[in-house]
């Protein structure tokens, strides 16, 4: 109840806080400093745009025949705008007049730079043809002086070719300056008249009159068109739409100023409520100040007797402690010995096999050997026979064939490679019991607490006999023994464990299946699993399987304690253990254990 009310508490005290600092950004939200900037960098775009229209009608008048200046305010204008974006970004989102200004503005500055360049290039034909077209008069003019002069007499033609082609410079220059269209006609009746005395004229005088009519025609094709891009480009109301940006941002800089000032008279009032808030859990922490004064006499009254309840207490968990250890070593050995009751019967049976194989062939080789102990005797006559003197030398000789009968008999029937085979296969049948009987012995010993560094294939093949007769005719067995490191362990207790595992996958096995066991090192652990193809576990029972007395089988067969035992044993090395099952196809169990485990001194307080 505490705790919840201490929950409930902070999430006030969090949202009051929230609704202040709310408030407050709210309030702050207005920067004089930025909205200053933008209005800077509306009048410098202004100024910029206006100074770039002067450069390009310097450049139409002949003022100006640097083509930089035209170009030169683009990368000003460029960096303006992407101030101007940056510094507004906050306000696009709040007002579509703005952005659509804005985005007006952009589409007119590409006009207008698209129109710049097309007249650059026109206006720069233009300008060169004027430049040229006074040269080139002056050319024809010296041509025609030159011709006149190897004459005897004026020539009228000439002189009037001279004085056309002056003529048509001057209003030239004149229709340039004025842009009267009504000079057009004659200026084209010139060129004209012009064109159609070349013929008659010696070749110097036709080039040099050529050179002056392109010019001509050149002034009066690009005149018309330089001033059509530059009315294009002076109509442009780029200095309107700035304006107009300026008055679209204004407004919305005007509705944020309301808003920061409404949120500000909302700030002044909330804070006053918090002023009295606070008076109010100051007037509380001292009332509960002078309660928890109250408290800590009476506390101190309580803990002058604390000290003997504290260990009298101890002393009552200590003995709980001792007793629990105690049970559940009952239970850990109770356990097993369960488990090795159900294993007794196949055993003494699995030793009862390969015992009447041993009795058997020591009866054979009993059979056997009157044969060779009558050879022995036979050989035994011998010394005496040949200390006898020669006339015994009749009955060496057939001490000698009876012999050799007796050596004939017995290498024909093979008895002594029968009597090997015989007690070579005595000798792996007392092997074969006397790997079962350790094997028991290993299982049922009671020094559990006893940790060494064990392999834990071999720990598999051990428990594999003691469960032999389980499996027997019932369950193949396939095992993939990876090349495992040494554990340190209790080799015991984990036998324990994969007798567990191994006897449930088999009775998990309801005619004949298979059980697959798999070792094999994983980083720092080494991991055993036990994998069967049974009937599996249901999915809402998998969860429980490690609780202890929880169990499946029928009453009778299992206490319950088997897999919660295993369970604690593993994780008590320091490892894991993991079920997975699946309806109809079967169980894996992985037992995870690391390869340097607990020394004897940290294990197993259940086997104490």
């Amino acid at each position: 109840m505490k705790l919840r009310s201490t929950a409930i508490n902070l999430i006030i005290g969090i949202g009051l806080a929230g609704v202040l600092g709310f408030l407050y950004f709210k309030v702050q939200s207005i920067n004089l400093d930025e909205h200053q900037q933008i209005i800077d960098t509306l009048r410098r775009t202004s100024a910029v745009n206006y100074r770039w229209d002067q450069d390009v009608l310097q450049t139409k008048l002949n003022i100006s025949t640097h083509y930089d200046a035209v170009t030169n305010p683009l990368s000003d204008l460029s960096s303006l705008k992407n101030q101007l974006l940056s510094k507004t970004e906050t306000f696009l989102n709040q007002s579509d007049q703005l952005k659509g200004s804005i985005d007006k503005y952009i589409e007119l500055m590409r006009e207008k730079d698209r129109l710049v360049e097309d007249f650059k290039g026109q206006n720069a034909i233009l300008h060169n043809s004027l430049h040229y077209i006074s040269t080139a008069v002056q050319d024809l003019t010296s041509e025609i002086s030159v011709e006149l002069d190897r004459l005897s007499k004026p020539d009228a033609a000439l002189i009037k070719l001279r004085n056309e082609s002056q003529s048509l410079l001057t209003n030239l220059l004149e229709y340039n300056q004025l842009a009267q269209q009504e000079l057009v006609p004659n200026l084209e009746k010139t060129i004209t008249s012009l064109n159609q005395q070349r013929d008659k004229l010696s070749n110097n005088i036709s080039s040099s009159l050529q050179v002056v009519l392109n010019h001509a025609s050149v002034i009066l094709k690009r005149k018309p068109e330089v001033d059509q891009l530059m009315a294009a480009i002076v109509n442009l109301p780029v200095s309107r739409q700035i304006d107009q940006i300026e008055q679209d941002y204004t407004k919305v800089y005007d509705k944020r100023l309301s808003e920061k000032d409404r949120y500000f008279s909302l700030l002044v009032v909330y804070a006053g409520l918090l002023l009295l808030l606070i008076a109010y859990i100051g007037y509380r922490l001292r009332k509960s100040y002078r309660q928890l004064g109250e408290l800590n006499k009476q506390l101190k009254v309580a803990n002058e007797t604390l000290e003997e309840r504290v260990v009298q207490r101890t002393e009552e968990l200590s003995k709980a402690y001792v007793e629990l250890k105690q049970s559940q070593a009952q239970l850990v050995q109770s356990e097993k010995m369960a488990s090795l009751g159900q294993m007794v019967a196949g055993v003494a049976h699995e030793i009862n096999t390969p015992l009447a194989y041993c009795h058997s062939n020591v009866e054979v080789v009993r059979e056997q050997l009157p044969e060779i102990n009558l050879l022995f005797k036979e050989f035994g006559k011998i010394p005496n026979l040949l200390d006898a003197a020669a006339t015994e030398q009749e009955g060496l000789k057939e001490q000698w064939a009876t012999m050799n009968a007796l050596f004939a008999s017995i290498e024909q029937e093979g008895i002594l490679e029968e009597m090997e085979v015989l007690l070579d296969g005595s000798l792996s049948g007392l092997d074969q019991i006397s790997e079962m009987v350790k094997s028991l012995k290993d299982f049922s010993r009671l020094d559990q607490r006893r940790v060494e560094n064990s392999n834990l294939n071999k720990n598999l093949d051990s428990v594999l006999i003691i469960a032999n007769n389980v499996l027997k005719g019932k369950v193949e067995v396939i095992k993939h023994y990876g090349d495992i490191p040494l554990v340190s362990c209790s080799p015991s207790q984990l036998n324990q464990v994969f007798l567990n595992l191994i006897v449930n996958a088999a009775q998990a096995i309801e005619n004949r299946g298979i059980i697959t066991i798999e070792t094999l090192a994983e980083g720092d652990l080494v991991q055993v699993v036990v994998k069967d193809n049974g009937k599996g576990i249901p999915e809402d029972v998998l969860p429980r399987i490690f609780d202890p007395f929880f169990t499946t089988k029928e009453i009778g067969k299992g206490t319950g304690l088997g897999l919660s035992i295993a369970y604690k044993i593993v994780e008590q090395h320091g490892g894991t253990i993991k079920a997975e099952s699946e309806i109809n196809k079967g169980t894996r169990f992985t037992v995870s254990i690391p390869i340097g485990s607990p020394t004897s001194s940290q294990v197993y307080e259940i086997a104490a």
